[in-house]
């Protein structure tokens, strides 16, 4: 069966739909429990998931490999999500701003947040997380070739 979009010409054809689950690890330390979900539509991703970070005690930016689609890699792509993290001392507070972000020609999602009132870009850091209730909750939507 073919889905059209836009149209019934040939132009307008979907011949690639998929869904399903993907594993996620962190680069660093370990994680208790973590789930991935995503949909793609032709050249585009969109995908979900949650991760419990139990590394505590790195200064490094967090960041989690295994999204299930490599970006596509055009010079300077950015794609850029959203992150709700649950006991992470550098996602809370009105005067913040988050995202997560999926660099081009790569697997991995790292965060962001845009500091005290814009005065500054900072990556959220394994030293950011909580003793407990660590969660990171994230969705993006990002292009591949794949």
């Amino acid at each position: 069966m073919s889905i059209f979009l836009g149209g019934t010409g040939s132009a307008n054809e979907c011949h690639d739909y998929e869904e399903g689950t993907f594993n996620m690890s962190l680069s660093q330390g370990s994680n208790t429990s973590s789930s991935g979900i995503y949909v793609k539509i032709g050249s585009m991703v969109m995908c979900r998931g949650n991760i419990v970070c139990d590394n505590h005690t790195s200064g490094n930016t967090v960041v989690i490999n295994g999204l299930p689609f490599t970006a596509d890699g055009t010079a300077g792509a950015t794609y850029e999500g959203n992150v709700r993290g649950y006991n992470w001392a550098n996602l809370n507070g009105s005067t913040r701003c988050s995202n997560c972000v999926v660099h081009g020609n790569g697997t991995d999602v790292q965060f962001g947040t845009i500091a005290n009132q814009g005065q500054g870009w900072e990556m959220l850091t394994y030293s950011d997380a909580g003793s407990t209730n660590n969660a990171l909750r994230w969705t993006c939507v990002y292009k591949t070739t794949d």
